[in-house]
């Protein structure tokens, strides 16, 4: 079910009620469910067939997106029916006096949050070294990239400076490392340079 349409300046009718439905759902079934689940009588069953457009896969193999297409019902009620009021219907003690109860039974925040995490794992699938920072929101993940470059241009200085203390000293930069085995005496030694 979801809310009626009212146009701007007129009233809501609580005589009416919509409903989102699937396709293959016909007239008389709407009327016969309403019946026998709830024992609502009604006056006018309206459908409508909304068609989603479909659109090839990337392969461009078989049409997909059909399963958005929906119908629906507007039904003639005898008796009125009114909408549970909507959160931006209330005034601001009512929602959060709401929005408390709805926390309290379902943690919609909670699964919120698990959503986003879950959504950001997924999104990193087939990742072996991924891990869980913490920053979902674009300004922490900003902040943290800034953090990171300040950290590498200060070791980026400090091996600067070490270098340029060794050079003033008149230490060699680059050391000779000797091989790790004996060379064949048809062989010369070799040195490998290393920083």
């Amino acid at each position: 079910m979801v809310r009626n349409y009212a146009p701007q300046g007129k009233p809501y009718n609580p005589y009416e009620a919509t409903f989102r439905i699937p396709p293959s759902v016909t007239k008389t079934d709407v009327r016969s469910y309403l019946w026998a689940v709830y024992g609502v009588k009604t006056t006018y069953i309206r459908t409508a067939n909304y068609i989603s457009p479909l659109r090839r896969t990337q392969l461009g193999m078989r049409p997909v997106g059909s399963h958005r297409t929906y119908k629906r019902a507007v039904v003639g009620l005898v008796d009125p029916f009114y909408y549970p009021q909507d959160m931006e219907d209330m005034d601001k003690r009512e929602r959060e006096k709401r929005e408390k109860w709805l926390e309290e039974r379902f943690a919609l925040k909670l699964v919120t949050r698990m959503k986003r995490h879950e959504l950001i794992r997924m999104s990193q699938a087939g990742s072996k070294t991924w891990r869980f920072t913490g920053h979902v929101r674009r300004d922490k993940i900003l902040q943290s990239i800034a953090r990171r470059r300040a950290l590498d241009a200060r070791d980026l200085k400090q091996v600067e400076t070490e270098l340029a203390e060794r050079r003033a000293a008149g230490h060699p930069i680059l050391r000779d490392k000797g091989p790790k085995s004996k060379p064949n005496k048809g062989q010369s030694s070799k040195k490998v340079l290393t920083i």
